[in-house]
């Protein structure tokens, strides 16, 4: 399993599986056994200071595994399903404000507010890989490469984007490094200062 941060806590979770044999049915030439898979999934929670804990389990959807957070919170008895993320990544949960949530993966930014209703609005945005994030006084800076383009832009709290800076090709060819490839911008210096200067 991946791992997961809220702020700059690690996580830790544990599953355990079991499958018992159901009914057994031999009809018109053909055999059915049917079975029952017991699965138990059990994560550390994690509190924020005004008190509202993150639950975190594991379900199925299209036959894919994926991770489903929840907000509670006991003072106001209420709760948020935030958000449901793929399990095959590192997942990172930092919170913005009061009610502003972000996710963040190795190809994906998400933006969840949550309301007085119990309900979520969310914003994501997809790309190839995410390069380099930094958290400003009101904003969030980042790169990120998107098909053959290197993109650096600012995005506000409210999951609005505020500019991009950047935008450059990245290399047909990439380069390697004891086997592993690394994809470079055509202007990869240009990048790094953008990201430098732009805070």
């Amino acid at each position: 399993m991946s791992k997961i941060f809220i702020e700059d806590t690690e996580i830790f979770t544990k599953e355990k599986s079991k499958q018992d044999d159901g009914e057994h049915i031999i009809k018109d030439k053909q055999y059915i056994q049917k079975s029952v898979i017991h699965r138990d999934f059990m994560s550390s929670i994690f509190e924020f200071p005004l008190g509202e804990k993150v639950l975190i389990s594991k379900v199925q959807r299209f036959s894919k595994d994926f991770y489903k957070f929840v907000l509670f919170c006991d003072f106001e008895k209420m709760a948020w399903n935030l958000i449901e993320v793929s399990t095959d990544q590192e997942i990172r949960i930092k919170r913005l404000d009061e009610k502003m949530y972000f996710l963040w993966t190795k190809v994906q930014i998400s933006f969840c507010n949550t309301k007085p209703s119990g309900k979520v609005e969310e914003w994501t945005t997809n790309f190839s890989e995410l390069g380099e994030i930094h958290f400003e006084d009101d904003h969030i800076l980042l790169s990120y490469i998107e098909g053959d383009r290197n993109v650096v832009a600012s995005y506000g709290f409210d999951g609005k984007l505020i500019k991009t800076h950047f935008e450059g090709k990245v290399d047909a060819a990439p380069a390697t490094d004891g086997g592993r490839v690394i994809r470079k911008s055509a202007a990869q210096v240009r990048v790094k200062k953008k990201l430098e200067n732009c805070g």
